[in-house]
């Protein structure tokens, strides 16, 4: 398969943390050569969610740090512009602007609003599950 390039919702870049499955993520990205965007917005969503007191018995705070450097180090940031209302839930509105200004051809979530949004490809909306069985 030729190199395809990716969104990844916070909800899936949280799961490989919480998982301990960071490892089969990089496996994926570079034996497939993938391209993952990200930008400031999904960033700080990823460190908000993972401090929350919740995920405490899961991770530590060094293993999030770790999580974050890996994050920047896996994904090309890119700077978005103004975000069209594309979603039932406008907090999701900057994923599709991710996906349009990096040309992305997937987006990979576990938020149902994201997958039911009913938008035109691409990019094409996959679950973990879906994503998993393409590359694992």
């Amino acid at each position: 398969m030729p190199n395809r390039t990716f969104v990844l919702d916070s909800n899936i870049w949280i799961s490989f943390v919480i998982k301990k499955k960071l490892s089969l993520l990089v496996e994926i990205l570079q034996i497939h050569e993938i391209t993952v965007l990200s930008c400031s917005k999904l960033k700080e969503e990823i460190s908000v969610v993972l401090h929350r007191p919740k995920f405490r018995k899961y991770i530590s705070n060094k293993n999030i740090i770790e999580a974050i450097i890996l994050h920047d180090k896996l994904s090309n940031a890119m700077v978005l512009g103004v975000i069209k209302k594309q979603n039932r839930d406008q907090d999701d509105d900057y994923l599709f602007a991710l996906c349009k200004i990096g040309k992305a051809d997937y987006l990979v979530s576990g938020d149902k609003d994201v997958l039911e949004s009913g938008i035109e490809p691409p990019p094409v909306l996959l679950t973990m599950h879906e994503f998993l069985e393409m590359y694992h």
